[in-house]
């Protein structure tokens, strides 16, 4: 992998063993989710790292549209690098650690966690955003349960990459993107994660 990528797609990405296991899991009627209220902010704010300023500076929120998709997502987080394992049920962070994580292997892991975003009737935009800036070994990382037309989309060129079984996109933790819900499913799963990694794994195709 040269160091020069900030973007990467790998297809087929986990053993269809460990993708299989992962998909059944997140896909099972008994899963657990929680729901969460989605990051707000100002647009002219959104460069401001004021520790008295509320407001999440990560996001940019385009004034030419109210609504939001993502006003409140469900999730189920497994880490959290200010609290560790966080994941209440007994026996996924050991499923995480032993597929995805087996074959990512991050020097350093900051956030790890899985999403569930609903079937809407027509497609609209979301607030662009980024994760991190913290350096350039920073990543961000989403991998896809299903096939759908939800997709990934980078302010840089407004490159959208699919939602596909077993696809995995990785990127610079400080490029601006948004995840756009599907329309033809009633539910687009993936996980994401946030971590440290010098060298990514081989087989990444730019884009």
């Amino acid at each position: 992998m040269t160091d020069t990528a900030e973007r990467l797609i790998y297809e087929d990405f986990l053993p269809s063993h460990d993708f299989t296991i992962l998909r059944k899991h997140f896909q099972s009627s008994n899963m657990y989710w929680r729901i969460v209220e989605a990051r707000k902010s100002d647009t002219k704010r959104r460069y401001s790292h004021d520790k008295n300023n509320l407001e999440d500076w990560r996001v940019y929120k385009d004034e030419n549209f109210g609504h939001d998709p993502f006003e409140w997502m469900m999730v189920h987080t497994f880490y959290h690098f200010n609290e560790g394992i966080v994941t209440p049920v007994d026996g996924y962070w050991d499923m995480m650690y032993d597929t995805l994580l087996g074959k990512v292997q991050p020097d350093c892991l900051i956030h790890l966690q899985a999403n569930c975003d609903a079937a809407i009737k027509e497609k609209p935009l979301s607030q662009w955003h980024v994760n991190h800036d913290i350096g350039a070994d920073c990543w961000t990382a989403v991998l896809w349960l299903n096939e759908c037309n939800g997709y990934v989309e980078f302010l840089d060129n407004r490159a959208p990459v699919k939602s596909k079984e077993n696809r995995f996109v990785v990127f610079k933790s400080n490029l601006w993107h948004r995840f756009i819900p599907s329309t033809n499913l009633a539910r687009n799963q993936y996980i994401t994660l946030n971590f440290f990694k010098k060298n990514l794994p081989e087989g990444g195709a730019k884009f």
